[in-house]
């Protein structure tokens, strides 16, 4: 699979894509929980936050099934209090796919994201087992226009 351009990398936690052929955002998360302190994830969460603004798009391919962990009590909290709110109203955001595998923790991550955002009209939700099903869903939805630089 291609992705475009590389936003921004956290070695051995995520690598956040954005693919503007097919309109959408890839995250490919390989850890959920770092060693140390929840800091580093929110950082990160804020900076996917400002990858939606910045280029406009409202399709997201979460990769969570290389990940080995679940996020922290204090993240989980975080993600429901902040960042999904935020994310669904001040972006494009409609559609996610979550590459999702046999690892239980990722499983419960997804089921928990899924447990916030199955009530939001505006977003589809699907899981699916590869980067390529995710991605292959994802085509059926209209890109939005994303942004353009001035």
């Amino acid at each position: 699979m291609q992705r475009q351009d590389l936003l921004f990398e956290y070695p051995d936690i995520i690598r956040v894509f954005h693919d503007p052929e097919a309109g959408l955002l890839v995250h490919e998360w390989l850890e959920y929980n770092p060693e140390g302190s929840d800091n580093v994830i929110f950082e990160i969460l804020d900076r996917i936050f400002q990858a939606f603004q910045e280029t406009g798009v409202n399709k997201v391919l979460i990769i969570a099934d290389k990940a080995n962990s679940a996020f922290s009590p204090e993240v989980q909290k975080y993600v429901r209090k902040i960042q999904f709110p935020r994310i669904i109203q001040s972006t494009a955001l409609r559609y996610l796919a979550t590459v999702v595998g046999a690892n239980e923790p990722v499983q419960q991550q997804v089921s928990a994201w899924r447990d916030i955002l199955i009530d939001v009209e505006e977003i589809e939700l699907n899981d699916v087992l590869s980067e390529e099903e995710g991605r292959e869903w994802l085509s059926q939805f209209p890109a939005s226009p994303g942004l353009t630089p001035d």
